[in-house]
């Protein structure tokens, strides 16, 4: 028993003599960099959510999720039997206004054979009255034959200008009927092309949020699409932080699905807006050599802010206040200047010979 309590007491001693004494360091010089913090996460370069511009029910869907689609490709097509039926009226009143406008018995042609007739009869009345005028000027005739020759005259001229009216007049309707027919048509043609979705750009369907049959209004998305092979990353930056951020700045970023590696990106744009809910700003950078990246992965990065090289450095926990270090020979004020999560920037007050004791 007294023999293996003094083995006991022999290994304690031996572990606290091999414990190093932590309690006291020199201030080190080394290069050291300030970064800020940000949770990540990693969204297609470009995306939208694909809508219609009419509502109705979903009658088909030419995608799926993880399609790759073309700029054009047909997304779905909705249930237009309305439209349809005043497509068709509208094609029926077109061909039917062409037809009074342009066709082979259309009323102007009509109109063109009275007023050919009336002019040939207003040419003749002329010719009786001017002939029967010649013959009373040298006292030959009747003057009861000549006044009915000049009012035969003047009905044919008024006829032949009537006519000349209302050809006119008609040809005028008949041509705005034709144009508001053509006008019509166009606008059904439009109008039934709402409810056929296409794709507004190349890409992935990365989610589908309705199936055939649901119905659809313009509010509602139809499903998400994206680039494929370029993606960016949306950091949440603490408002404390965002102002020491510069375009061009780069940020090391660790990925949950790579966690053993590092990768560099370069900040692309930081967005004006607070988001209200967590106190952050948006930041988006750009990785510079990418691994194989999916929608939505997440993770955390330092964006560097700055650097410092060869300065003297220690440990944050060894300050003993903002501004001050107990050392060996009492406690001594110093100003610090750049910090990181590992040590803190010692620009005055003690040296690299300094024994600096740990704040407790």
């Amino acid at each position: 028993m007294t023999k293996n309590l003094f083995l006991l007491t022999l290994v304690f001693l031996l572990a606290c003599q091999s414990e190093p004494d932590n309690s006291k360091i020199r201030p080190k010089v080394q290069d050291i960099t300030e970064s800020v913090y940000a949770s990540i996460k990693v969204l297609p370069y470009q995306s939208y959510f694909a809508q219609s511009v009419a509502s109705g029910i979903i009658d088909s869907l030419a995608i799926r999720e993880g399609d790759e689609i073309k700029k054009g490709d047909l997304i779905c097509i909705i249930r237009a039997d309305h439209a349809r039926t005043r497509l068709r009226d509208a094609q029926i009143n077109l061909q039917k206004t062409k037809d009074d406008y342009l066709g082979e018995n259309n009323l102007l042609k009509n109109l063109k054979l009275e007023i050919e007739s009336a002019q040939q009869q207003m040419e003749w009345d002329s010719l009786q009255y001017t002939r029967l005028k010649r013959l009373w000027d040298q006292k030959i005739g009747s003057e009861n034959n000549l006044q009915q020759a000049r009012l035969r005259y003047e009905t044919t001229q008024n006829q032949l200008k009537a006519l000349q009216k209302k050809y006119k007049q008609s040809r005028n309707d008949l041509e705005k009927a034709y144009e508001m027919a053509a006008n019509r048509l166009k606008g059904e043609q439009s109008s039934l092309s709402d409810f056929t979705v296409r794709a507004l750009m190349s890409g992935q369907v990365y989610e589908l949020h309705k199936e055939v049959g649901e119905l659809i209004s313009p509010q509602e998305r139809i499903a998400e699409i994206g680039s494929i092979d370029s993606f960016k990353i949306e950091m949440d930056v603490d408002e404390v932080d965002v102002a020491r951020i510069s375009l061009k700045d780069t940020a090391l970023v660790t990925l949950d699905a790579y966690p053993n590696e590092v990768y560099k990106a370069i900040i692309l744009s930081i967005l004006p807006k607070k988001n209200m809910q967590n106190l952050t700003y948006t930041v988006r950078a750009q990785f510079i050599a990418p691994p194989q990246l999916l929608y939505g992965l997440s993770g955390e990065a330092n964006i560097i802010v700055g650097k410092r090289s060869q300065v003297l450095t220690l440990p944050p926990e060894y300050l003993h206040t903002d501004h001050s270090v107990m050392t060996e020979d009492g406690e001594k004020t110093v100003e610090v200047g750049m910090k990181n999560l590992r040590f803190v920037e010692i620009l005055s007050g003690i040296d690299s010979s300094t024994i600096v004791i740990k704040s407790e």
